[in-house]
């Protein structure tokens, strides 16, 4: 989490002033008392039904507070103090304050906090402690020179509670400030978490681009190497030029997977259709793999039969998507486990099911969900550690979906994993 005396943290941007809205309507439904949300600089946020039942000691910079003069405070300066004074407060003790005004009304304050930032306040009133005498208002407003209609109407609405009554009102504003804080700390989250995607996805992306270039020339060199180009290579030497070049190779898809879908996830995915059999597809794919396989000593079986349609598909796609799910199988496959790739087809309307089975340790179900999104993190129960999917499954969801079929998988813990997608016929 970054600092966030970096970042502007306003209620309204980060709550919502409809759901301010929402919270206020339905505390005054209850408490039958107006409530009213300040920015931290004590500027009202939400609506004012009545604003002459809200001490303006709170409301410093309100058009209200310049136009009305205060019931509660004799001059500006008086309210500017109170504003002060209430602030330090309530940042001190991160708890409900109950104010009483001159005049002997009482109004509470609440701080909306987030993170040790003051982000607004949660005000009510105003109320009295006890019936009013409104003669006595009449003189205490003449003897402040204040207008005393005005007071003894605002004695005639004020609510009237005792304190416990009242403070017992605060700890639910107290509460409902609890709720605000916990929308905009999500809300804070989420913006944290996007502008990090970004970043991640700005220097990944930057990273990786620079890297195809210098692994193309390396392959190219790796393969001039193996082919003799340079002179003939004794057995060691040429089989050690292989290993590098699979590697090299390996990494280079592993750059195209991220390339790919950070194309894909901005401008769609192309696809170049024709006619081609799912067989010929398995064969290439399994080529592809078939050093990793035996070095692991996995038995990989391939069972597509024989009648199957052909599909109508980008063969490079398709192959690739093939190449992933059965590199993630030999990834979680232990040694001398199996791994088979099987097909369906159930009629003339139906697209063709295929299936990538292996005997590995198995999804947790909870990550079942993930396993499809960038980077995703599967734990590993046997290893004890979280495993990394990479793109490959990235890739391979939307290229399947591109093509209009689905990719969803099925595990069971200790026996195996099964990745089913579906591929359109002509």
């Amino acid at each position: 989490m970054s600092d966030n005396n970096d970042i502007d943290l306003s209620l309204v941007d980060l709550v919502g002033r409809e759901t301010l809205d929402a919270l206020r309507s339905t505390f005054e439904a209850c408490v039958g008392m107006p409530l009213l949300f300040t920015n931290s600089e004590g500027q009202p946020v939400t609506e004012v039904e009545d604003p002459t039942r809200f001490c303006f000691a709170f409301l410093q910079g309100s058009p209200e507070a310049e136009a009305v003069r205060c019931l509660c405070c004799e001059r500006a300066t008086a309210r500017e103090r109170t504003m002060r004074e209430t602030q330090l407060r309530t940042q001190h003790t991160g708890e409900p304050v109950i104010e009483t005004c001159p005049m002997g009304f009482l109004d509470a304050v609440v701080p909306i906090e987030l993170q040790g930032q003051v982000l607004g306040y949660g005000l009510f009133g105003r109320a009295l402690d006890s019936v009013p005498d409104l003669e006595q208002y009449r003189r205490m407003a003449k003897e402040r020179g204040l207008d005393p209609e005005a007071c003894v109407t605002a004695a005639e609405n004020a609510t009237v509670m005792s304190r416990e009554d009242i403070l017992s009102v605060a700890k639910l504003l107290h509460t409902i400030a609890g709720l605000v804080v916990r929308a905009a700390n999500d809300t804070l989250q989420a913006r944290q978490v996007q502008e990090l995607e970004k970043t991640r996805d700005y220097l990944t992306h930057m990273i990786v681009h620079d890297l195809r270039t210098p692994l193309t020339a390396i392959i190219g060199s790796l393969w001039s190497l193996y082919v003799g180009s340079l002179g003939p290579l004794d057995d060691p030497a040429k089989e050690f030029v292989e290993l590098s070049l699979r590697n090299a190779k390996r990494l280079l898809g592993l750059v195209n997977d991220l390339l790919d879908v950070d194309k894909m996830r901005a401008e769609g995915i192309a696809l170049n259709r024709e006619p081609v059999q799912l067989r010929s597809i398995v064969d290439a794919a399994v080529e592809q793999v078939h050093y990793l396989v035996e070095d692991r000593d996995i038995a990989l079986a391939t069972e597509p039969p024989p009648d199957l349609p052909a599909l109508y598909v980008d063969r490079e796609k398709v192959d690739r998507v093939l190449v992933n799910l059965l590199g993630n199988a030999i990834k979680f496959t232990p040694r001398g486990g199996a791994i088979s790739i099987v097909a369906s087809h159930s009629g003339e309307d139906e697209d063709v099911l295929v299936a990538v089975r292996d005997t590995g340790e198995g999804i947790p179900e909870e990550y079942l969900e993930k396993v499809f999104d960038r980077f995703a993190q599967v734990e590993s129960r046997q290893a004890g550690r979280k495993m990394s999917t990479g793109l490959g499954l990235t890739f391979c969801k939307m290229a399947v979906e591109a093509h209009g079929g689905r990719i969803w998988v099925e595990s069971k813990l200790g026996e195996g994993t099964t990745f089913f997608f579906t591929l359109p016929t002509p």
